[in-house]
């Protein structure tokens, strides 16, 4: 079994199926255009949901958990219009879908390559933040969009104007710029858009060794940690800045570790970045969690390690909370235990 598979379509494979959609879609637009219309009059953004409703667990895990909330629908339509863009597999959910054709259209515009994909808009159709799925239930997914909406969207267009900015300088005059480039992503979440404009800069800023020469290394390799953009070089910064993980940077590091993995020897890789970050101690625990669920998937299945598949699982069982009872029930069953 492929690695990815595993890591990426497992906690999917047993989650889907398992919780029935809301069917209350009275504060959703189902056509875009017409929820354009009324971004325009109310002065709201726009929330879109590329979804599939009737085949995708995620997208169904999203709506169970979060979007059929009262917490979600009493709070994020004072900020949003909501739009929900359908691509369903069964005759009877395609029957419900206005118009497919500018789904699908909207989807390649937009480069949706899965689901469900959240994309917060202005109602002209600028793009300032991509979320989807998220753990914890109704009040962080809530508390993000608030930020969002207050936040996400200005710092887009400071972007916008700084990054050619900064481009365009040189000298003393781009080294005066750099620690409001480096800022700006730092206060960024990983889902705004403006993480694409700003990160480019700051790694080139650490390749060139100008983030170290401004002092402002620590900061920069934090940011782009966050910001999902750890390459080699970042990491191993990253191990040298923080090595006891006291600011949780080798969270980040085996996170993007354990994404690139694709064969045997860089999971055997990932797993020991793993067991040298549980032995300084994880600062996420959600993520530790994901860690070590996914851990005992690969050392009892393509690695055939059963007693460090139970190791693992050990561990696991020390820091699982109770919503992860289904992980933690595939586990015993995948480990033959009772």
């Amino acid at each position: 079994m492929h690695f990815k598979t595993l890591f990426l379509v497992l906690p999917l494979t047993l989650s889907a199926g398992l919780i029935a959609q809301d069917e209350d879609h009275s504060i959703w637009h189902a056509d875009y255009d017409a929820a354009v219309a009324a971004a325009k009059e109310s002065g709201k953004s726009l929330l879109v949901d590329f979804t599939g409703s009737d085949w995708c667990g995620w997208c169904i895990k999203l709506d169970n958990e979060v979007f059929s909330t009262e917490e979600f629908k009493t709070k994020v339509p004072e900020m949003f219009e909501l739009v929900k863009l359908d691509f369903p597999r069964g005759d009877e959910a395609k029957a419900k879908v206005p118009n497919p054709e500018r789904n699908k259209e909207l989807g390649e515009k937009y480069g949706v390559r899965g689901y469900p994909s959240v994309l917060a808009m202005t109602a002209d159709g600028v793009v300032f933040a991509r979320t989807g799925y998220a753990a914890g239930g109704p009040t962080p997914y809530v508390e993000n969009l608030s930020k969002l909406f207050v936040d996400g969207q200005p710092r887009l267009f400071v972007a916008e104007e700084l990054v050619p900015k900064y481009e365009a300088a040189e000298g003393a005059a781009r080294a005066k710029l750099l620690p409001e480039v480096v800022g700006l992503l730092a206060g960024a979440a990983s889902i705004d858009s403006a993480v694409e404009k700003l990160a480019g800069p700051v790694e080139a800023a650490f390749d060139s060794g100008d983030l170290k020469k401004a002092g402002l290394l620590e900061e920069g390799v934090g940011a782009l940690l966050a910001a999902g953009r750890a390459n080699d070089a970042i990491c191993d910064a990253a191990r040298e800045i923080d090595p006891k993980n006291e600011a949780g940077m080798l969270d980040s590091v085996v996170k993007a570790q354990f994404s690139k993995v694709t064969d045997d020897a860089s999971a055997r890789a990932a797993l020991e970045a793993l067991d040298g970050v549980l032995e300084v101690g994880m600062k996420d625990k959600d993520l530790q969690q994901n860690l070590l669920f996914t851990a005992v998937q690969w050392t009892a299945r393509p690695l055939n390690d059963k007693e460090r598949a139970r190791g693992y699982f050990a561990k696991l069982q020390e820091v699982a909370g109770e919503d992860f009872q289904k992980q933690i029930d595939a586990c015993k069953q995948l480990l033959g235990d009772d």
